[in-house]
């Protein structure tokens, strides 16, 4: 099981790498990753790779039915799928 906190600077870190040295262009492609079989995290849409912070991400589960985002220092939730 891979930690959140460490997933989403890892992330954060590998967009401001593939932006830097070109592999990726203003808002082009998603990185994610699996933090466990419920959950996925994932970059969000029409954001600069090179401009991402880690409360940037997004939650969703394996089906996308349920999208949560959860702030970087853990003090709130947001549900958007009606929970």
């Amino acid at each position: 099981m891979v930690s959140d906190r460490l997933a989403r600077r890892e992330i954060v870190q590998f967009g401001r790498m593939m932006h830097e040295r070109g592999y990726v262009s203003a808002m082009d492609g998603n990185l994610s990753v699996r933090l466990d079989e419920e959950r996925i995290l994932c970059t969000p849409t029409a954001m600069c790779k090179g401009m991402m912070r880690p409360q940037d991400l997004v939650i969703v589960d394996p089906d996308a039915d349920s999208v949560r985002i959860f702030a970087y220092l853990d003090n709130w939730t947001i549900r958007s799928s009606g929970q």
